[in-house]
Formats: structure tokens, C-alpha cells, sequence
């Protein structure tokens, strides 16, 4: 059976269908703003992240390096042997002098 349809009940009834209404569009909405913020924040965090790049030992810069070192070193080395060798020598004459 049909029963008809009594107007009064229907108005007395619009803010709650409308407010069931607005909850159902606002869910999605509000999840997908959620969802955006995360995102802004981890990229945020990744860019803040300086990335580690290792070293690679077969790099032709780091091979530059290396050998720079290492010629620097040897270099200071020869000169340290170098000082020494004439300290020793004005030590020895001092020597020989004073006798």
C-alpha cells in the first residue's frame, strides 16, 4: 500500500537529511587535506636531508685527491729530511769550530 506523502514530516526532517548530507560530502574533503598535508610535510623532510653519496675509490676526483695528498706529503716530508740534514751540518761545523 501507499501511503501519501504528509509534508509537515518531510520540513521537520530537511537539517537532519542535510546535515547527514553535508558529513557525507565533507568526509573525502577533509581526508584528502589530510592526505595533502602529509605529503607537503614529507617532502619537506626529504629536501631538509642532505643526501650520502659514498665515495666511490675508482672516482677520478677522489684519485686526484689521493695523489695530491699524497705528493703534499712526500713533499713535506722531503723538505722536514731537508732542514734536518743542514741543522746537523751547522751542528757539526759549531763543532768542528770550537774544538
Amino acid at each position: 500500500m501507499v501511503t501519501p506523502i504528509e509534508l509537515p514530516i518531510i520540513l521537520s526532517q530537511l537539517p537532519n537529511v542535510q546535515k547527514v548530507q553535508n558529513a557525507g560530502q565533507s568526509g573525502p574533503e577533509m581526508a584528502q587535506a589530510a592526505l595533502a598535508q602529509k605529503v607537503i610535510e614529507r617532502q619537506e623532510q626529504e629536501n631538509a636531508r642532505v643526501p650520502q653519496i659514498p665515495k666511490n675509490e675508482f672516482d677520478p676526483e677522489r684519485q686526484e685527491e689521493q695523489k695530491s695528498k699524497e705528493h703534499n706529503s712526500h713533499q713535506t716530508d722531503l723538505r722536514k729530511k731537508k732542514e734536518k740534514k743542514e741543522q746537523q751540518t751547522e751542528n757539526d761545523r759549531l763543532l768542528d769550530i770550537r774544538i
